[in-house]
């Protein structure tokens, strides 16, 4: 069976992909640290920086650099620069900035740790 797009014909992104982006811990937790930046639009997260939880730091870069920034760069979320090792909001962010902003003002509401 294949999987769903993530992006519209117009380049934005599904209600599916996002929730696909947001159903990793990683991913969540880049997305929060873009959103939760004082200027989203000029944020950049140091890929270093991310917090590999309690994962093994071999595993959680393979997972990292194969899958998690590729489909947050492919729904658009992301412009990751593997060079710089930055990522930065992508050209769809800021149409997901705001859910995952009230996400983040509600994190005592939802079920385990967010993000």
């Amino acid at each position: 069976m294949d999987r769903l797009p993530d992006t519209t014909g117009d380049g934005g992104i599904t209600l599916d992909g996002l929730f696909r982006c947001l159903s990793d811990q990683t991913r969540r937790r880049i997305l929060a640290r873009l959103a939760d930046s004082e200027s989203p639009a000029d944020a950049e997260v140091r890929i270093l920086d991310i917090d590999p939880g309690t994962r093994p730091l071999p595993h959680f870069r393979l997972k990292l650099y194969h899958r998690d920034l590729p489909l947050l760069q492919e729904a658009n979320l992301v412009d990751w620069d593997p060079d710089a090792g930055t990522v930065a909001p992508g050209e769809n962010f800021p149409q997901v900035e705001p859910l995952i902003s009230l996400l983040l003002a509600n994190r005592e509401c939802l079920p385990g740790d967010w993000p």
